[in-house]
Order: C-alpha cells, then structure tokens, then sequence
C-alpha cells in the first residue's frame, strides 16, 4: 500500500496508471496535502509500505509532513520518497536530513515512473 501525497489531481491519476502498470493489485491512498497525510496515517489500521511526497503542498508542505512523520513512533519507520516537479539543493537537503529515503523528480511519462516503482517493489518483496 502506498499514500500519495501531493495537491495536483493530475499527478494522482498520473502516479496511480504507473503504479498499476507494476501491479494492479497495488493499494494507492491520495490525500491533497501533508496535513490530510498526517490525518491518514493516524486513522489507518496497517501502515503504508511507502509514502509518496510532493514538496510545494498549501496547507502543510511536504518537509514540514516529513519533518512530523520521522518525529512520530509509529510512523518514524516508512520509508518516505520525495515526489516532486522542483527541488533546490536545500530542499534536497533538508529533505535528506529529516530522513527521506530518496528524491525522485516527477517524471514525464508512466513508463519511466513504472521502471523506478518496479524497482522499488521488487527490493520490498
């Protein structure tokens, strides 16, 4: 189960075809922003394998959901993958140091973000 986290509705539809693609019994949860993310998780029974998450978010920003994910216990745990259209260096580097698992910029086509969730499910199982 993934939770994907961004407030472009174009995105979700985008990342959700990807993800299909890998595996289509894939379970994706889309939330709109990381104070919606943070509500999820803690109403969720089973924690997410991963945690998708866009940066540039109204609301809660993506670094400031990841700073309150790898503060929290139960949550500290999940692996989270920034997904983003733009990151400058100090995001990237606040975002490694508040404990992302890795960056990914948006790619452009399914088939290129299908490749990376491939990968990414394949080390899990």
């Amino acid at each position: 189960m993934i939770l994907f986290v961004d407030d472009d509705m174009e995105d979700h539809v985008f990342f959700t075809e990807a993800l299909q693609k890998v595996d289509d019994k894939a379970e994706c949860i889309a939330v709109f922003n990381g104070a919606e993310a943070l509500e999820k998780l803690t109403a969720m029974e089973k924690k997410p394998d991963y945690i998708f998450l866009d940066i540039n978010m109204p609301i809660m920003n993506g670094l400031e959901c990841l700073s309150n994910i790898k503060k929290s216990e139960k949550f500290k745990d999940i692996p989270v993958i920034i997904y983003t259209t733009y990151t400058s260096i100090r995001d990237t580097r606040e975002a490694t140091r508040l404990g992302a698992k890795t960056i990914l910029n948006k790619p452009y086509s399914t088939k290129e973000l299908a490749g990376f969730l491939e990968r990414l499910i394949t080390k899990r199982t």
